[in-house]
């Protein structure tokens, strides 16, 4: 009985060592100054991620601002309000004959959306009787299943155009409209893959994004157009790997920031180059990547202050830190 004892005592010892928790901060500084801060609690081999905090609707150069909400609010009330006045004013031939032009319009319209929907139904029923009757010359075994897939593959597969297409909507921006999506705030995905005492090693992804500036454009706004552009700050660094961190010692991962010049300049070119504001075509645009800048570094955070004290304002840090947490 002792030696049972003995022998649960150490599987509970051995199990709370495996189960050891570490807790992860990540705080980001722009120019010195706190901007951002989250953690992760985590063990060995356990993902966790934070994605970003928003999404910011910026409008494009030359669109159409936004309208103010309440402005716009008090207009639709005011254009109901008229229109339920004309509506008591007719008489009631003249009412009904107005209701049934309104319904018309809205039988027209579901008569389209169920016309679409059927040739969708029809093509998606197409191809599953056609996968079904593959399906059941393999489920047989039969001769003609080889024959009879390599039609369906010539059929369906996707020729050099096809995929040269599918190539460029790739490299198109997120939103062709008028409307600009912005990541906003930080973003990360992280996993412990290895501990040896007081050594952490992480898997991460990790990204801060931040409007740093506006960029104004010449021109007037008459008609309600939008001339001014937000200037968005983005320090990213995806897939990294076996990064092995001490616990208790921060450690500083360093990006360095555009001037404001240098990202009005950089957005200038853009407006110049994409399809959204050049009317350039997809092939003319290209591809972003990732250059590394004069000040991008990382180490150790007390060698990183103590190599670049002197240019803390032209650069961004994301410091990691590892703790114990149980």
């Amino acid at each position: 009985m002792k030696n049972y004892f003995s022998a649960l005592l150490i599987l509970a010892c051995a199990s709370a060592a495996t189960a050891q928790t570490y807790r992860v901060s990540v705080e980001t500084y722009v120019g010195n100054k706190l901007e951002d801060k989250f953690s992760f609690t985590l063990e060995q081999g356990e993902k966790q991620m934070k994605g970003f905090d928003g999404k910011l609707l910026a409008k494009r150069y030359r669109a159409k601002g936004y309208q103010h909400s309440q402005i716009l609010k008090k207009a639709l009330e005011f254009d109901e309000d008229k229109r339920q006045e004309s509506q008591s004013a007719l008489k009631p031939a003249e009412r009904i004959r107005s209701l049934l032009e309104a319904a018309r319009k809205d039988f027209d319209m579901a008569e389209k959306r169920l016309t679409s929907c059927q040739t969708s139904k029809e093509v998606a029923e197409g191809k599953l009787r056609e996968l079904e009757e593959l399906d059941a010359l393999a489920s047989r075994g039969s001769t003609s299943f080889k024959n009879a897939y390599e039609q369906y593959v010539k059929k369906n597969e996707l020729t050099e155009e096809d995929i040269k297409f599918k190539k460029l909507v790739r490299r198109l921006p997120e939103d062709t409209g008028d409307v600009e999506k912005i990541d906003f705030g930080s973003f990360c995905r992280m996993k412990i893959t290895k501990v040896a005492d007081k050594k952490v090693t992480l898997a991460m992804d990790y990204c801060y994004s931040r409007i740093m500036t506006f960029f104004y454009a010449d021109g007037n706004n008459n008609g309600n157009t939008v001339t001014k552009q937000p200037v968005v700050e983005r320090f990213e660094k995806l897939g990294i790997k076996n990064l092995t961190l001490t616990v208790g010692v921060p450690y500083c991962i360093q990006f360095t920031r555009p001037s404001p010049d240098e990202a009005a300049s950089s957005l200038a070119e853009a407006m110049a180059k994409t399809s959204v504001f050049g009317g350039k075509s997809p092939e003319e645009v290209a591809p972003l990547k990732a250059e590394k800048k004069p000040l991008d570094d990382q180490g150790l955070l007390s060698d990183i202050k103590r190599k670049y004290a002197s240019q803390v304002g032209k650069v961004a840090r994301a410091v990691i830190t590892v703790k114990f947490d149980r």
